[in-house]
């Protein structure tokens, strides 16, 4: 329900579930999906739940929606690519004009 065609396609979620069964816990951050559909970027983070012996019964899945950080991300890099080129266009004007 969480994961997007393209990630069940891929088997992503039994991979999860296989690595969080083999180290004990699995982390990761990508995109999941909401009831509505729409998508988000979260972290997720599934632990294995074991018994005495050792075996694992069960997972305990922790999923975060970090979409307004991967938002923030997103602005912060847009915006230092458009100060990289004022700068730089700042630059070739002065260039220009000492050597025109």
């Amino acid at each position: 329900m969480f994961y997007p065609p393209e990630s069940v396609a891929q088997n992503w979620p039994q991979h999860e579930l296989k690595l969080a069964g083999e180290e004990g816990r699995f982390e990761d951050e990508g995109w999941r999906v909401r009831k509505d559909g729409s998508r988000f970027w979260a972290a997720v983070t599934i632990t294995a739940l074991r018994n005495e012996s050792g075996t694992a019964e069960g997972f305990l899945k922790i999923t975060r929606d970090l979409t307004a950080r991967k938002q923030a991300e997103s602005q912060y890099t847009r915006l230092a690519r458009e100060q990289a080129a004022r700068e730089a266009a700042e630059i070739s004007e002065k260039t220009s004009v000492i050597s025109g």
